[in-house]
């Protein structure tokens, strides 16, 4: 579990690249398609919501 816990951490990071492949989540098992989606959603709204700031 510690040595699992760098990897957690990269799942939740906002500004991962969309088109990143999900062969780096690997790791997740299970959990690496949906965590890939929340990324990318969490992506968006970010911009979407630094756009309407602007």
């Amino acid at each position: 579990m510690i040595i699992r816990k760098p990897n957690q951490a990269r799942f939740f990071c906002p500004f991962l690249p969309l088109g990143l492949p999900p062969l780096q989540y690997r790791d997740a098992g299970i959990f690496s398609g949906s965590f890939f989606f929340l990324n990318g959603l969490f992506f968006l709204f970010i911009v979407l919501s630094a756009h309407s700031v602007i």
